[in-house]
Parts: structure tokens; C-alpha cells; sequence
């Protein structure tokens, strides 16, 4: 059984773009759980320094 070369081309070509586009989707995966952990960690820094107690005294005129 012979496989044409048009054939042998068009798998190729989907398996390329079928590659393409799992990357992609793993890609884009990645970024919102790396925004979604910077976010967390922003939100962490955020609440330490509000649970600091005021340490400067207090500042009058301000």
C-alpha cells in the first residue's frame, strides 16, 4: 500500500499544528497560574502590613 506524499504533508501538518496548539494551551495555563500566584502573594504582603503595629509613634500635623 503506497502513501501519497500529499498525505504524508497533510499529516505531518496536523500533527505540527495539533502541537502548536497543545503548547499553547499549556502556555496560557501557565501564565494565569503564575498571575494567580503573584496576585496571592501580593494580597499576603498586603495583609502583613497591615497587621504591623504602628511602631513610628504618633505624628501630629499629618
Amino acid at each position: 500500500m503506497t502513501i501519497s506524499k500529499w498525505l504524508i504533508a497533510l499529516i505531518c501538518s496536523g500533527s505540527a499544528l495539533t502541537g502548536f496548539m497543545v503548547t499553547m494551551a499549556v502556555q496560557s495555563n501557565s501564565e494565569c497560574n503564575s498571575l494567580a500566584e503573584h496576585q496571592q502573594q501580593q494580597r499576603d504582603a498586603d495583609t502583613s502590613f497591615e497587621a504591623r503595629p504602628n511602631t513610628r509613634g504618633g505624628v501630629k500635623g499629618y
